[in-house]
């Protein structure tokens, strides 16, 4: 597969795709809104378990612990019935899209020149195909989560504050890292993604070709050279994707030892505030879930970065 021809710099590369979802607008907005009820309810269970820690407790409130606990199962009730109607919300919207885009993939194909297929192998084009399904998970499922993450960002954080500037502070203290992190491993994340899909193309030209000169192949007893030259191409592949997987290794490791770092930073300065008297045994435990979302939220996102640079990779792709 040859390079990927340059993109038009006065055609922001999402444009095109996010085209597909104006139709549909309505249909989105409503699994959004959804979304939206779910991590607001969520927002409540903290406060509840707080309040379960500071006076049920201590006084021994069997009435609001009663009143508390039904609440709390009324609202897990609703959360699975929203997370039910968002899930099959979704679900239509990845069917009548995936219709949409695959029908004008196929329709753009079909339109090229005869040029185009003489440049670049059959599996460079067929795996091209399943580009689409990328884009169309990435901008159903995972832009709604993503928007959530942010959301939950944002919430939590000011939840956290709002209990306790200081403690957030110290909460917030290893975000540059996470940031360092990621801006370092990302680029080469997506250098050796670019690599996978080329050598992915180049083994699935290779299959192609041999199942479609099978008939030569036994009646000239080429059986074993062309494996050999398969198991090349396939060899190459898999030490690219063994080296994604070192990669990737390599940014979990790192980010669960921030987080580590951060959950034991935090025990010792909440433990110290409570001793003193700062903080109640119900602010502590409504904190340490509000950072324990915080933290997943984080993780989340960490993990669709490396999804958009798949996608975006993908839209290259497509718009060659």
């Amino acid at each position: 597969a040859g390079p990927l021809a340059p993109l038009d710099d006065e055609e922001l590369l999402w444009q095109r795709y996010l085209g597909y979802f104006r139709p549909y607008k309505k249909l989105l907005a409503s699994a959004f809104g959804l979304a939206i009820v779910v991590e607001l309810i969520f927002l409540i269970f903290p406060v509840m378990t707080q309040q379960i820690f500071d006076r049920v407790l201590s006084a021994a409130d069997w009435s609001l612990l009663h009143v508390i606990s039904a609440a709390m199962i009324a609202l897990v009730c609703f959360n699975i019935v929203s997370i039910t109607v968002r899930q099959r919300l979704i679900g239509q919207l990845s069917y009548v899209i995936d219709r949409t885009m695959l029908d004008r993939f196929y329709r753009q194909l079909f339109c090229l020149p005869y040029s185009y297929f003489t440049k670049r192998t059959s599996g460079d084009i067929l795996t091209r195909v399943y580009e689409n399904e990328k884009i169309r998970r990435l901008m159903t499922e995972h832009a709604i989560e993503l928007l959530l993450d942010g959301l939950t960002l944002l919430v939590y954080g000011a939840l956290m504050v709002y209990y306790h500037p200081g403690l957030a502070f110290i909460s917030f203290g290893l975000m540059p890292l996470y940031l360092g992190l990621y801006a370092f491993m990302l680029p080469k994340i997506r250098r050796n993604l670019r690599k996978q899909l080329n050598a992915e193309g180049e083994s699935q030209t290779q299959i192609v070709e041999a199942m479609h000169a099978i008939a030569a192949v036994k009646g000239l007893s080429m059986e074993k050279a062309v494996r050999s030259k398969l198991m090349l191409k396939l060899s190459r592949l898999l030490m690219l994707r063994l080296e994604g997987s070192r990669l990737e290794t390599t940014v979990k490791a790192a980010a669960t030892g921030l987080r580590s770092l951060s959950h034991v930073a935090l025990l010792y300065f909440v433990s110290r505030y409570v001793l003193e008297g700062a903080l109640s045994v119900g602010e502590l435990v409504a904190y340490t879930v509000l950072f324990t979302s915080f933290m997943f939220a984080v993780e989340m996102i960490s993990q669709r970065s490396g999804e958009l640079s798949e996608a975006r990779i993908s839209m290259e792709r497509l718009n060659d």
